[in-house]
């Protein structure tokens, strides 16, 4: 059994027979073989060699930015090597720093924002980690450049910025891939310093560099030649079996807030295209919520307009007749009387009011003014059929409509038209030549089912407007009706109700069994109501159409953030490289589609609304916007950006660290 010397040190970072190849075509080629190397705690190690001799692949490997294919790699005595992706990022994150040859920052933010990357995805929150990043940047000298953003810094400037994120988060080891290869000597030897001041903090620090003044700064040098070590380097620590596999890890990750952050920042880079992009979604929402909102607009004049005819109410009408060999409109029959009316409130049962109307257009006095209008005889069931309340005044008594008295009862209109807008009971109004007394005045209507105002209209005892007014117009039958309203109590009993009308008027009009009824029932709230779903289909299709705006404002943000993905590779290797895990990169690429979607979203509800409200002014087309249907489309916008932007933000998140740091 092996025995180990427990006096010396562990080792911060030890490697045990590691190898990497990578294929190159249909080949595999080897770029590190058996490395077994150790440096321990507070060293400054310097790995140099030729190009091409694996000094970079080493540095990979070691930064945990890439696996081995064989060996043991033991970071601070835990087995790193085969953790998860997640599990490496948050290892990365909090125990390791990075400085690249070529400065790789986010140039859509300053130094001080820069820094405190890996502060973000340490899940630091915002006071301490910008007063970290800043302590971090007065140690590399740059307290004046706090707030530049990086193309207003300089080389060696840029690459101090660097040095400081690799710092901020106090981590065990810092990795510097040639980091003087891209700056002057000036600038280079004050980069060296800040490394040999580090080092004499404590830091433990790795440099892959071919230079030799930048080996020459440190205490040891790991020489490669072809994938392997030229000199055999001690190797301290257990064997594998006898190494905790244990990993404590604290809960971190990018908050959903700087996630919003970023997305704002990457959108605001590119203005025009994020706003070219959204125009399909802001011209989808818009077609939507205008068409949404005239038609809930309709419905809801469909609904006043059944709720002022009065519940479960039927209409029965006269058939048409014939003139001169041809037939006239539906109800132009004189077929229907009085005795009618009374057969049905006797023998139907179920028929809880029954109003015959006889009605003729007239003018109407009064001094100076005058008016056409309806005039409508009717029974005292007729306002309760139609439950229509008396504003002011009183309805018509028994004995008047008995005796055929000169009283009326007038709508709202014509209080408007003939009386200056008010009205007392008691004054007079003439209809033809003949006075009446105005005793009521209705309660408003609005508009009916045929489009006609319901409040312009006069009511008169049915027989007065027999013996008074109306005379014997209607065909030569002084009995004759326009149509007779009955209400039923119960709205399941209105077929039922409709089918016995019929067969009593068939009987009281002897008619035969082949011949056509010389009247028709009908239902308004029925023809309403066939309307409103004629209404609702058409809206349904034109909001289909609508809809195919919104799936290609879709498609556009799926192509846009698929171009985006391509233009920041590089930023999403660095992210990675500092730390973000997978669902951090996933979640920030999700979060700017969904962002850009619910922002075209929101301006298409404006939108919609001011062409909604702009054509119901124009066309005097009814109109109603719901908050409900507004908050539900914003919500479909944002489901449309994240199920559009889900593939652009996983292939985001699949990207190989490394390929995407090298990417230009």
């Amino acid at each position: 059994m092996h025995k180990w010397a427990f006096d010396v040190p562990e080792p911060l970072v030890n490697t045990i027979g590691i190898s990497k190849r990578y294929a190159s075509g249909s080949t595999a080629v080897s770029a590190l073989s058996n490395i077994s190397l150790s440096i321990c705690r507070g060293e400054f190690a310097a790995i140099v060699g030729r190009s091409g001799s694996g000094k970079s692949t080493l540095m990979h490997v070691i930064g945990l930015l890439a696996n081995p294919d064989s060996g043991l790699y033991l970071l601070n005595g835990e087995d790193v090597a085969r953790l998860s992706a997640d599990a490496r990022a948050e290892m990365r994150c909090r125990r390791i720093g990075f400085v690249f040859q070529h400065p790789a920052l986010l140039p859509r933010v300053s130094a001080l924002e820069n820094v405190a990357l890996p502060l973000v995805y340490a899940g630091v929150p915002l006071t301490e980690r910008m007063s970290r990043a800043k302590a971090a940047l007065e140690t590399v000298g740059l307290t004046d450049r706090l707030h530049h953003w990086p193309n207003q810094l300089s080389g060696g400037e840029q690459q101090r910025v660097t040095i400081a994120r690799a710092v901020v988060t106090k981590p065990d080891l810092i990795l510097a891939d040639e980091p003087t290869g891209a700056l002057d000597s000036t600038t280079c030897q004050d980069v060296l310093s800040i490394f040999s001041k580090l080092h004499k903090d404590g830091h433990t620090i790795v440099v892959v560099t071919h230079a030799d003044d930048v080996a020459e700064r440190a205490e040891r040098r790991i020489r490669l030649h072809d994938g392997q070590l030229t000199a055999p380097e001690a190797t301290v620590g257990p064997p594998r079996s006898e190494v905790s596999q244990n990993l404590t890890r604290t809960r971190g990750g990018a908050g959903f807030i700087e996630s919003c952050r970023a997305g704002l920042r990457a959108l605001n880079a590119n203005r025009l295209r994020s706003g070219l992009t959204a125009l399909g979604i802001v011209i989808g929402i818009a077609a939507v919520i205008c068409m949404v909102s005239l038609a809930e607009g309709a419905q809801a004049e469909v609904s006043e307009k059944i709720r002022t005819l009065g519940a479960n109410l039927l209409v029965v009408v006269p058939g048409t007749q014939t003139s001169g060999g041809a037939r006239l409109e539906a109800g132009s029959g004189r077929t229907l009387t009085e005795d009618d009316a009374r057969a049905i409130a006797d023998e139907v049962q179920g028929a809880k009011l029954v109003a015959p109307l006889i009605s003729r257009p007239l003018q109407v006095v009064n001094g100076d003014k005058n008016w056409a209008t309806l005039v409508a005889g009717i029974n005292d069931d007729y306002l309760m059929a139609r439950e229509w309340t008396i504003a002011k005044g009183r309805a018509f008594t028994a004995d008047e409509l008995a005796v055929g008295a000169k009283v009326a009862i007038v709508g709202a209109t014509i209080v408007d038209q003939m009386f200056a807008d008010d009205v007392e009971p008691g004054v007079t109004l003439r209809i033809g030549d003949v006075p009446f007394e105005v005793i009521g005045v209705l309660d408003k209507k609005g508009q009916g089912a045929a489009g006609r105002s319901q409040d312009d209209v006069v009511f008169i005892p049915l027989a007065t407007a027999r013996s008074r007014v109306l005379g014997s117009v209607l065909g030569g039958r002084r009995s004759a009706l326009n149509f007779i309203i009955v209400k039923e109590a119960d709205p399941d009993d209105v077929p039922a109700l409709m089918n016995d009308i019929g067969q009593l008027m068939r009987q009281r009009h002897q008619l035969r069994n082949d011949a056509a009824d010389d009247f028709a029932i009908q239902n308004p709230a029925d023809i309403l109501t066939a309307r409103m779903e004629a209404q609702r289909a058409l809206t349904t299709l034109l909001i289909s159409i609508a809809s195919v705006s919104l799936l290609v404002g879709g498609i556009s943000i799926m192509n846009v953030m698929l171009a985006s993905v391509i233009e920041r590779t590089r930023e999403i290797g660095l992210r990675m490289a500092v730390g973000a895990r997978r669902r951090d990169i996933l979640r920030q690429f999700l979060i700017e589609a969904a962002m850009m979607a619910l922002a075209g979203g929101a301006i298409g509800i404006a939108a919609g609304i001011a062409i909604a409200r702009t054509t119901a002014w124009a066309m005097d087309w009814p109109v109603f916007i719901s908050p409900t249907a507004a908050v539900i489309a914003w919500a479909f916008t944002g489901g449309v950006g994240v199920i559009f932007g889900l593939y652009p933000a996983l292939r985001a998140s699949r990207l190989d660290p490394i390929a995407a740091l090298r990417c230009e």
